[in-house]
């Protein structure tokens, strides 16, 4: 990890534990064991900081959710499901900036720290819409947009539960139990005038992404760095620790060769699987290993 990057994870944990405006550029500074001067060659201001971890946070959320591509096998259905989990777990580790955009009074002054936040509201829709089209296609028209809400809508609600009020609830059970309901009102929902058309939502439908979409390799290369870091802030023995980092290696290395075999990166998993506090990161990880190499 950068020391820039670090100063952005530094930051994000502190806006959303204290609020961006109880926070000093110091206490930041003091914690990346740097100084302040060293601080502004990186940020020429505090509010420049919130900017770029609002941006840095936002293309995290999304760049691994865009282009997912699951085995041909499932159902349009399933596939949605399986979608919507992965943008949800992604959310849910990342908590800290959900946390910070909940609890802390973003300054309101400034047109491109207001111009991000639409952007994370317009992607989100655009992201939803695009999974629902894609799952069930003519089939919602004319009220897309209206389930696009209702659905997006639902798992925000589910997702503040989860991370804000601390309320245990498995993503996947979760997300099938909304799309189920969706469904229902899909195949049910006639001779009603829709409330969002697309004259509505044109400034939606015109907006274009600026988000740079990655292979699953690439994803599957950013995960593994992310473990990395994680294990560096797990509370494991140096033994654990040493052993945790091998099995990482290994399975990058096993990703790397011509014909990966199938049994090695199973066993590699199950081991990252059984590190606590890695359930989500392996979750995803695995996702994107079965759409690939399982």
């Amino acid at each position: 990890m950068d020391k820039k990057e670090e100063i952005m994870l530094t930051a994000i944990q502190f806006f959303s534990e204290k609020s961006y405006f109880s926070t000093s550029v110091q206490e930041i500074a003091e914690h990346c064991e740097i100084s302040k001067g060293t601080f502004y060659t990186y940020f020429e201001t505090k509010e420049e900081l919130l900017i770029q971890v609002i941006d840095y946070s936002r293309l995290k959320l999304f760049e691994h959710t865009m282009n997912l591509d699951f085995e041909s096998t499932l159902s349009p259905k399933e596939k949605l499901i399986k979608k919507i989990v992965m943008q949800y777990d992604v959310i849910v580790e990342n908590k800290s900036f959900i946390f910070m955009l909940l609890g802390t009074f973003i300054p309101q002054n400034n047109p491109r720290v207001s111009e991000l936040i639409d952007k994370i509201h317009i992607t989100t829709l655009n992201w939803y819409k695009t999974c629902l089209l894609e799952a069930y296609g003519d089939k919602l028209e004319p009220y897309t947009w209206d389930f696009t809400v209702i659905l997006q809508a639902t798992i925000k609600e589910y997702l503040i539960l989860a991370i804000k009020e601390d309320k245990h609830l498995n993503s996947e059970k979760t997300v099938r139990f909304v799309v189920d309901r969706l469904e229902t009102l899909i195949d049910h929902t006639k001779d009603v005038k829709p409330i969002l058309t697309s004259d509505k939502m044109s400034e939606f439908e015109s907006f274009e992404e600026d988000i740079n979409f990655i292979s699953p390799q690439e994803q599957i290369h950013q995960i593994l760095e992310e473990a990395e870091k994680e294990l560096y802030r797990l509370s494991l023995s140096k033994e654990d620790y040493r052993e945790s980092v091998s099995v990482i290696q290994y399975l990058r290395q096993e990703l790397d060769e011509k014909k990966p075999r199938r049994f090695i990166i199973k066993s590699l998993l199950l081991y990252l699987k059984d590190i606590e506090g890695f359930e989500i990161l392996t979750k995803r990880l695995e996702m994107i290993l079965k759409s690939t190499y399982l």
